[in-house]
Order: C-alpha cells, then structure tokens, then sequence
C-alpha cells in the first residue's frame, strides 16, 4: 500500500519545463533600433480551464489537489495502524477484566453525571460565550474600563451581591479606579472606592487608596485563642471561653499606601509607607443566627474596645516583590512584609507586623500548578491596650478553609497552604488544597504546641478564569465542619486587610 501510494505520488509530479533558450548574441549593427524579443512561453493550461499552471510548475503557484484515480482509497483509522495481525485479547486483559467489571457501573455513573457539564462547556466553547459576555461589559474595544455584578457566598454569613465600576487603564500606565456596593450575607450595605497604580502617570511612585463605609449585622466572635473552654453559661471573659456568638459593627474605612516602584512587570518590587485609619462602632447582634448576641454570652466590658468604640490610626512600612507572571499565576512567587505601630490614643497602644510568601511552581505547560504559601501575622502589646477587632484572625475563604470566617483570634496567627490546580476545559480549572493553622497568645503557644493543636482543613473546587485573571472561585472545604465559600479574591493572606485591618 505504501509503495501503491509513493508510485501515485510519482506519477503526479508534472513534467519539469523545459529551461528558457539562451538569448542569441546580438549581430545587429551600430545604430539599428533593437530586436524585439521573443514572447515567453505561455504554461500549459489546466485541463480544467484554469489559468495557473499546474501544481509545483512554477514557484509560488497553488497546489491543486489530484485526480480522483490518482488517489489511494482511504483506510479505515483502525486498519492504519499496520498490523501485521489485528491484536486480540491478551492474557493481561483476562485478569483486569473483573475489576472493569467492577468499576463499570461507577464509571457509567461517573460520565452520565457529567455529560450536561461536557455538553455545557461544549456550547460555551463553540458559541463563544465567555468571550460575549465579557464583551457586554466593557465600555471599549480595549477592554480597559466596564463594569460587572460581584456575588459571594460563605457558609455562616450567605448570599451576598452588588456590582462595581472601573478602569483599569485610567492614566494610560495600568492605573485602576473602582468603585463596589454590595449588599445582603455579610452586609446590610457596603460601599467602598480604590485607586491603585505601580508606576502612576508613568513615574515610579506607587500609590494604593482605599475608602470603605460598611455596616455588617452578625459578625462571629468565639472569644481569644483556640483552646476548648466552657461551652454554657454567662459574663465569660474573651478567654474564659470560646462559644460562637455575633455581633454588629458600623464602619469607616481610610488606607493609603504609597512610595517608589522597582522594576516591572513580572520582577516588581513596591517599597513605601501606609496609614490605615479605622472608625468602629459596635453592638449586639442585628439579624436572627443560630448563634446567641455576643452580650448574652460574654461580658463586653472585659473585650478591649467593644463598648466604647474604635477610633485608631496605624502608621507602617510596607515592602511587596512580585513576580508572578500575571493574577492566575503559573510561576513565580508574591511576597509582603509589613511593620508598623498604632499612633497612641484612647487608650490604644500595639504594634503590629506581618510577612506572607507565596510560590507558584509550574508543573506542566502551566496547565497544572502547585501554589505553596505560609504567612504569619501579629501584634504586639499590653492584650487591654489593643482593641479586639485588631487581633489576627483564622478561618474563611483567605486563610483556613473548613472553618467559619474569624473562627480564631489572638496575639499571633500563622498559617501554612498547598493547592494543586489542574485544566477541566478552557475556562475551567480544578483545584485541590489543604490549609493548616494556629493562632496562639505567644509564639510558644503557637509553634510550641503539639500538631494536633494545629487547624486543619482541606478540600477541592473551580476556577472560572480567563487565560491571565480568575473570575469567580468555588471552594468546597471540610475542617471543623463543611464550608462553602464563592470569591473573586487571588490567594493572598494579606488581601483580607482591607477588609479587617
């Protein structure tokens, strides 16, 4: 058949032409006007009428396709393969044949559970509809300024939606402006406006802003550290106990980081100073949870802070190296250290630090990624001069899945995660984790203390990305109990300080 194939072949390889006759040299004498050359051979003309000249006759000309005879007949794929014998059953496919047998069923299950998913993410893809839907919600061609609904969803809190504002390409140097509202979970209303620019107006300085009002019903508090105590009674100190309680809170928010830009993109290096400001008012719970109103619990006049109010202003250097190739990163690594104190007044006096580094390790054609990440965070100080609000916290969506949010806090936290990421489709990534945890009133109550004190929580979920940003996450997790948790958040343990801090 390969012979057959190689002679047909053969024998539609045209006739080479002949090469062009040399010019005769010229006899013509001094002064006689010059000879007219002769016409240059016209090409063979196609047998179909066309007027290119048959395939491989002349550099450049079109390939045309052979005659149907000239043709070998096609070959079924599975008689391709060149078989000297069809292969039959071995004796190896006798002895795996009970456990196919045995697992048929699960597959069977397995591809009728996901045929609508594969159906799905099939018309996704043909239809284009991750690419339409992000169109609508651009204002421009260069997908540089828009607008999207936000939703999230954590077990404890619920529903949450809203939507935002931006431009992400305000000053023509990667500047981004937003503005969010959401409401419902977590909030009875939040309002909150960000700029943020590495290299503003095309300088080095790198200028972050961040204003927020919020008012959040049913915040949890199950006291300081994570040591079992009494489960019932009343009047506990924040220590004497850790019974699930909530509270509310109203506040106002003001962060500014702000110094120089090293580098670029890919190899980013921010050194500066931040301020962040916090207005903080609290009181019992607002809406119905299974959990009791922190006061019928606890005895609020022993939590640093709670009756009075929080008026604080901290001041601190900030220092983040960046090398990540972009948000959905496949390499690279993010790191951000931070010191700084509370400016002394009302009564409040601490200092706080912190550092996270992140490490994204491409595993195969940055299709599959391990993430490793450790963070630690603290404060500092006489435990009555620090308001509770400000203690480091565990448990949620950033830290310690399979927990509630702020499901620990004390003086110290620390806490370790490894999530392997993996493609389902091209929009769809899975992922796997697990995350361990520990806060602790010293660093020999944190790190002294046996693993079995540390907080584990592991599970799996989806990405919905684009080829450089995450859209939406899913996280299933299963620690202290089984959580859920919908986000647009990248995993960083310091993003969360926006929101606590």
């Amino acid at each position: 058949m390969l012979l057959l194939g190689l002679t047909s072949v053969a024998h539609a390889q045209p006739t080479p032409a002949p090469p062009a006759p040399t010019p005769a040299s010229s006899t013509a004498p001094p002064g006689a006007p010059p000879e007219t050359p002769p016409p240059k051979p016209e090409p063979d003309k196609d047998p179909e009428g066309n007027d290119f000249p048959r395939s491989g006759s002349q550099p450049g000309t079109p390939l045309r396709s052979y005659e149907d005879r000239e043709q070998s007949p096609a070959v079924p794929a599975d008689e391709a393969r060149g078989f000297r014998e069809k292969p039959g059953w071995e004796s190896e496919d006798y002895v795996l044949l009970p456990g196919r047998a045995v697992l048929f069923p699960a597959k069977l299950l397995i591809d009728i559970a996901f045929a609508p998913i594969e159906t799905l993410l099939t018309g996704i893809d043909r239809y284009k509809v991750v690419d339409r839907v992000i169109d609508f919600f651009y204002f421009d061609e260069a997908h540089t300024a828009g607008f999207y609904p936000t939703i999230a969803s954590e077990t404890g809190y619920g529903f949450s939606y809203g939507a935002k504002v931006f431009d992400s390409d305000l000053a023509g140097h990667e500047e981004k402006l937003s503005f969010e509202g959401k409401f419902g979970g977590r909030y009875v209303q939040s309002y909150e406006a960000v700029f943020d620019g590495d290299r503003v107006g095309g300088s080095r300085l790198w200028l972050e802003t961040r204003t927020r009002y919020e008012k959040e019903p049913a915040i949890l508090f199950y006291g300081f550290g994570g040591e079992e105590q009494a489960t019932s009674g009343a009047g506990f100190g924040p220590r004497d106990t850790n019974v699930g309680t909530r509270f509310q809170q109203e506040r106002f928010l003001g962060m500014a980081r702000a110094g120089g830009t090293l580098g670029e993109a890919g190899e980013l290096t921010n050194v500066g100073l931040f301020g962040i400001y916090n207005h903080r008012r609290f009181a019992g719970e607002q809406r119905d949870f299974p959990e009791p109103s922190i006061e019928q619990v606890y005895d609020t006049s022993r939590i640093t802070g709670f009756d009075g109010g929080v008026n604080t202003l901290e001041l601190g250097l900030t220092v983040v190296h960046d090398t990540r190739d972009q948000e959905l990163a496949s390499s690279g690594s993010y790191l951000e250290l931070l010191g700084g104190g509370v400016v002394p007044a009302n009564g409040y006096r601490y200092w706080h630090y912190g550092a996270e580094l992140t490490g994204f390790i491409d595993l195969y054609r940055k299709t599959r990624v391990l993430a490793l990440r450790a963070a630690l965070e603290g404060v500092a100080g006489d435990e009555a001069n620090i308001p509770f609000i400000e203690l480091p916290r565990l448990g949620g969506v950033h830290d310690l899945r399979g927990y509630l949010s702020d499901r620990f806090r004390d003086k110290l936290s620390a806490v370790a995660t490894a999530e392997y990421r993996y493609p389902i489709h091209q929009v769809l990534s899975g992922k796997l984790f697990v995350d361990a945890g520990n806060v602790g009133r010293d660093y020999d109550t944190l790190f002294g203390s046996p693993f079995e004190d540390w907080k584990l929580g592991g599970g799996g979920g989806f990405l919905i990305h684009t080829e450089e940003d995450v859209i939406l996450s899913l996280d299933l997790a299963y620690g202290e109990q089984f959580t859920v948790f919908v986000t647009t958040a990248p995993l960083e343990f310091f993003h969360k300080r926006s929101r606590q801090l």
